[in-house]
């Protein structure tokens, strides 16, 4: 168990590398309380660069981010089955480049 995570804690980290593209990830959620509210933080980050192909002497890259926040609290609970509700915030960017110019 990683230090500073308490019990119901879920913590994810992840990443991809390939030729022309990287990104990663990471979530954090905690309960709230003790009536089941879970609170939870997320971001990413990618990155492409067109690397091959009939785009490639265009030197097209790009990269995007996303930050989000999520609250969870069950509805209704009964054996075998929960309703939760669901709201999240996200904010995201992109950009897009041809030849060191951002396009958008």
């Amino acid at each position: 168990m990683l230090e500073g995570l308490a019990r119901g804690d879920v913590l994810s980290l992840g990443g991809y590398a390939a030729e022309g593209t990287e990104a990663v990830n990471a979530a954090y959620s905690f309960p709230l309380g003790v009536r089941g509210t879970l609170l939870g933080l997320s971001g990413d980050y990618s990155r492409i660069e067109i690397v091959d192909g009939p785009l490639e002497p265009l030197h097209v890259d790009g990269d995007s981010w996303n930050l989000g926040v999520a609250l969870t609290q069950p509805l209704r609970v009964e054996s075998g089955s929960i309703v939760n509700g669901f709201v999240a915030v996200n904010v995201k960017e992109s950009s897009t480049d041809f030849d060191g110019v951002t396009l958008f």
